[in-house]
């Protein structure tokens, strides 16, 4: 199985420094969300089970929902529109 979501390099190297995981789990969900591979090929790759993928892909794709719509707002609140 893969993820529902992909991210691009530069999206993914824009959230990396926000990463609260080790630099394995990171490594891990960039295989998944940039690569495109699937939870039990990275797993096998990493020695690990596919659960502990999808949690490592889970929490950088949380960060990213968190990123982005800080994003958003920063660009709404410049252009002078408050939701």
């Amino acid at each position: 199985m893969k993820a529902n979501k992909s991210l691009t390099a530069a999206e993914f190297a824009a959230i990396k420094p926000l990463l609260k995981i080790s630099p394995n789990r990171i490594d891990m969900a960039y295989h998944v969300i940039v690569e495109g591979q699937g939870f039990s090929e990275v797993g096998r790759l990493f020695s690990t089970d596919r659960r502990n993928v999808f949690k490592a892909v889970n929490v950088v794709l949380a960060t990213y929902d968190k990123y982005k719509k800080g994003l958003d707002d920063a660009i709404a609140l410049i252009r002078g529109v408050r939701e």
